[in-house]
Order: C-alpha cells, then sequence, then structure tokens
C-alpha cells in the first residue's frame, strides 16, 4: 500500500486475500460461487477515510476491517456446497464474529508489528499521536492496542469450538487457537519490553 495508507505486516500479508487491497479480489470469488457481498463496495475507501494519524484510536481504526472480515465469514454460511448444519442463523452469527474478531486481530497485530516503520515515514498507525507536528508512538494507545488484541485472540478458539467443522477443523484450530496467539504474543512482548528498557 502506499506510505500513507496503512502497514504491510507480516501477517496482514498473508491474510492480503480477506483484506483491504483483495477486498475485490475475495468479493469477486465469492460472488462467483454464490454468495453476495454488495456491503463490501467502498470498504478500502471507508478503511482509508477512518485512518487520521494522531485522531483515530486502535479499536475505531481496526473496525473497518472487523466489519469486511465478519462479513465475508458470516455469507460462508449461504455458500451452496454448505452443509445444512452450516446454514443455521446461530452459526452464520458465529461465522460472523469470528470474522471481526480475526479481523481485529489482523488490523492490531499489523499496527504493533509497523509501528516503528509507520512513525519513521509518517504512515497512518493508531498507536501514534502527533507532537510539535511529528508522530510520536503513545504508550497509552499501545497498551489499548494491547489490551483490544488480547481481547481479540480470547474469543477466537471459542468460537472455532462452536462450529460445526467437518473438514480441516484441526488446521483452524492450529492456526487460530495456537499460531495466531503465540505471534500476537511475541508482538506483545516486544513492543512492552521496548516501553520499559
Amino acid at each position: 500500500r502506499e506510505a500513507d495508507g496503512g502497514r504491510e505486516g507480516v501477517l496482514a500479508r498473508a491474510m492480503r486475500p480477506l483484506l483491504a487491497s483483495r477486498v475485490q479480489r475475495a468479493h469477486q470469488e465469492l460472488a462467483s460461487l454464490g454468495v453476495e457481498l454488495g456491503e463490501l463496495e467502498g470498504f478500502e475507501h471507508r478503511q482509508k477515510q477512518v485512518e487520521q494519524l494522531g485522531v483515530t484510536e486502535p479499536d475505531e481504526a481496526a473496525a473497518p476491517t472487523a466489519l469486511a472480515l465478519g462479513l465475508i465469514f458470516g455469507q460462508l454460511s449461504n455458500l451452496k456446497a454448505a452443509l445444512p448444519q452450516v446454514r443455521t442463523p446461530e452459526v452464520r452469527a458465529t461465522l460472523t464474529e469470528l470474522g471481526q474478531q480475526l479481523g481485529r486481530v489482523i488490523y492490531l497485530l499489523d499496527a504493533l508489528e509497523d509501528l516503528d516503520k509507520d512513525r519513521r515515514e509518517r504512515a497512518f498507525n493508531p498507536c501514534l499521536v502527533l507532537k510539535d507536528d511529528q508522530p510520536v508512538v503513545s504508550p497509552r494507545r499501545v497498551n489499548l492496542a494491547i489490551e483490544q488484541l488480547q481481547s481479540a485472540v480470547r474469543r477466537l478458539c471459542p468460537l472455532l469450538r462452536a462450529l460445526p467443522l467437518q473438514r480441516h477443523g484441526e488446521v483452524l484450530h492450529h492456526v487460530l487457537s495456537e499460531r495466531l496467539p503465540g505471534t500476537c504474543a511475541e508482538a506483545i512482548r516486544i513492543h512492552f519490553l521496548s516501553f520499559v528498557l
């Protein structure tokens, strides 16, 4: 993405098919499977509008990505090949929340991973504030991002367990319940240490 438009963290690159620069592609692919995602139109513009350097706080900045992934995940229950037990309102609500929490995790983790780079490049990051017209790291905002990230990570495992997974359940549990929390814990540890050392 452009220097003023966001970050390029490792996890975000891995999840790009579902994020800003690939939302249109995800939209087209799901539409070809019979899933309508008209609500995603204009997502990239909404995300960019929200991201105001020094103004937008972590939760507000993460909201458009969380909503977009929630919409995409929720629509998975409408796939033509979905089993009957996946087509229930309860499962759709669980999928929607799983997508929202995963969107928050990806966005906030990316913000922590790219904080120093964003500060140097004057790129948007919800953990930065302006002081004398220069971007500086806000410990309060970093703490908020960490709290919100931890909260979203804690929600992933119960949501995943609530789904009637027939295939790939073990892989999803490994990624969302083990690898992703480990990556988040390492990012949190690095940024916590940067404030106490």
